[in-house]
């Protein structure tokens, strides 16, 4: 299951968005610019594409909040 924006995503079909750095602290920044290349995660499988709202069949009915990227 993922939220129907981040789907393509995971399923590799485009690519994630790059990170954002706007209000992080230096050290951040410095962190990811001299950290190791890391290889891409490889796709998989989405099986369900979810909405804010959505309720899903686990711990009684968990309902999904969608979370506006920064």
């Amino acid at each position: 299951m993922a939220h129907r924006l981040e789907a393509p995503v995971i399923r590799g079909e485009v690519p994630g968005p790059p990170p954002v750095f706007t209000d992080a602290p230096d050290w951040e920044r410095d962190f990811y610019e001299n950290k190791p290349a890391l290889p891409s995660a490889p796709p998989v499988r989405v099986d369900r594409e979810l909405e804010d709202g959505d309720v899903i069949d686990f711990g009684g009915g968990a309902r999904v909040v969608g979370h506006p990227r920064p």
